[in-house]
């Protein structure tokens, strides 16, 4: 289970170690003052530090008002760039180029003097090497943007690469180019990391404090919505089944339909809904959509009560219908924006400490909903990703 992602980092001048940010610290003084009878309380309150001045320091360099060491290059849909940038401005980081496949589009953005806008992905992420390379739309073209070749180039580098949207056409073509054949201990795709993550959300890791008490999962729903620019159907549908795979794991069974079929991740448009089946006996739903503002909910379903989880925060109701426990988030750091700023601050100071992203397991879950939707049939993951693996 996922748990707390709070790192420090190296120390700034002054000698003090800023906070990685006020609502992780608020986390961690919820947990210390979580009472022994489970009574509610609210994750709000910052713990005491010695020296004020340098949790002024801190809250300061993680609201952006000072500059944090890296640069961010983006690629993105014009439409969905606006978001974009003001996410990395609000982790203090600078944004040093930008494109996407209409890259003419990006002139209309109030960008600085010195940020490049670009259409070659390849050849100008190994030019410039960033600390944080950020994907949110398709690389398009009929050769993937990013070949084995080329992130082992970034890896080296130390360049961070982000993606809330698949970086190939699918697990084929992802298995014929090399992503997860394994050099020294690790493959390609696990230098790609999935965001942002249901799993790495303040309000999912304070209810992860409770996941051992609340007992066996049952049944997981997940509703997911992420607008376009958030990375639409595609992103919702991804953030979606990573979640249901933190819980419980990669199904046996994916039934699904779509109010669109499509048979690429990246086309997908308009509402999904699913029905995903463990050989365990367990089960999970999934409803992602990207005709709605961003936002998802979690509920997990057991003996011991219903515990919901969303971007506020999280409430556990037992059987008899009391609530046992909960949590609150604060409002300006619970969206999009916010919780992709965070994320770009922890991969600028290489303070990441969650696991990578199982992407055989989530490509093949989402195919198997995809196939699913068009034959109307229950499809294996499994299936898909052997599939892929013999196919080299």
């Amino acid at each position: 289970m996922p748990g707390s992602t709070a790192r420090r980092g190296p120390l700034p001048t002054g000698g003090c170690y800023p906070p990685p940010c006020p609502l992780v610290l608020g986390l961690s003084s919820y947990r210390a003052a979580r009472s022994v009878n489970g009574t509610a309380r609210h994750a709000t309150a910052l713990p005491r530090m010695k020296d004020d001045m340098c949790l002024v320091r801190g809250i300061r360099l993680w609201m952006g008002n000072e500059s944090a060491a890296g640069d961010v290059m983006l690629w993105a849909e014009p439409s969905r760039a606006s978001a974009l940038i003001e996410a990395v401005r609000a982790a203090g980081l600078r944004l040093s180029a930008i494109g996407g496949v209409d890259s003419g589009s990006l002139d209309s953005l109030q960008l600085d003097d010195d940020v490049r806008i670009f259409d070659d992905l390849r050849a100008t992420a190994v030019e410039r090497k960033p600390k944080v390379l950020l994907i949110s739309a398709p690389t398009g073209g009929e050769e993937p943007a990013l070949d084995s070749r080329t992130i082992s180039t970034l890896r080296a580098a130390g360049t961070v690469i982000l993606t809330s949207v698949p970086t190939v056409n699918g697990i084929l073509e992802a298995a014929e180019i090399g992503l997860f054949r394994e050099s020294d201990g690790v493959t390609p795709a696990s230098s790609i990391r999935l965001a942002p993550r249901v799993r790495r959300h303040p309000s999912f890791v304070a209810a992860a404090d409770v996941f051992e008490t609340f007992g066996r999962v049952n049944l997981m729903t997940v509703e997911s919505f992420a607008t376009r620019s958030a990375g639409g159907l595609t992103a919702s549908m991804l953030s979606a089944i990573d979640a249901v795979m933190t819980v419980i794991g990669v199904p046996e069974l994916a039934d699904a339909a779509a109010a669109r079929p499509t048979k690429r991740l990246v086309d997908l448009d308009g509402s999904v809904a699913a029905l995903l089946r463990f050989p365990d006996g367990r089960c999970g739903q999934l409803m992602v959509s990207d005709r709605g503002p961003w936002g998802w909910r979690v509920t997990l379903t057991g003996d011991s009560g219903r515990l919901t989880i969303r971007p506020s925060g999280f409430d556990w109701i037992t059987p008899d219908g009391e609530r046992k426990d909960e949590s609150r988030i604060a409002p300006e750091a619970s969206g999009y924006e916010s919780t992709l700023a965070a994320l770009l601050k922890e991969a600028a100071q290489g303070t990441m400490a969650d696991s990578m992203t199982d992407w055989v397991g989530l490509l093949s879950t989402a195919e198997a909903v995809l196939l699913s939707s068009r034959t109307g049939q229950p499809e294996a993951p499994d299936m898909i990703a052997r599939a892929a693996h013999s196919s080299v």
